[in-house]
């Protein structure tokens, strides 16, 4: 019994990622009118920016507002440096 509510947890936990890497995919596809491969490379260094600063002892909800934010400077610079010229 137990082996069937961790393998639902983790289903629930793999499928609420790839619902959110789906919503940003889309969404950065609308906004900017261009496919953007390395959206994934974007989500593994923000979940690892917010990992560092978490294991460093930084509040989880700190660290999570940190990687959102680093998300979005790394993907703005990315837009503007490569994909923009």
């Amino acid at each position: 019994m137990s082996l069937i509510v961790a393998a639902l947890g983790f289903g629930l936990v793999s499928m609420s990622i790839i619902a959110i890497a789906a919503v940003g995919f889309t969404m950065q596809f609308g906004i900017t009118n261009m496919i953007n491969l390395a959206y994934g490379q974007v989500m593994i260094a923000s979940a690892y920016a917010a990992y560092a600063l978490n294991s460093r002892g930084v509040s989880i909800w700190l660290s999570l507002l940190a990687g959102a934010v680093f998300g979005a400077v790394f993907s703005f610079i990315l837009n503007r440096l490569v994909y923009a010229p």
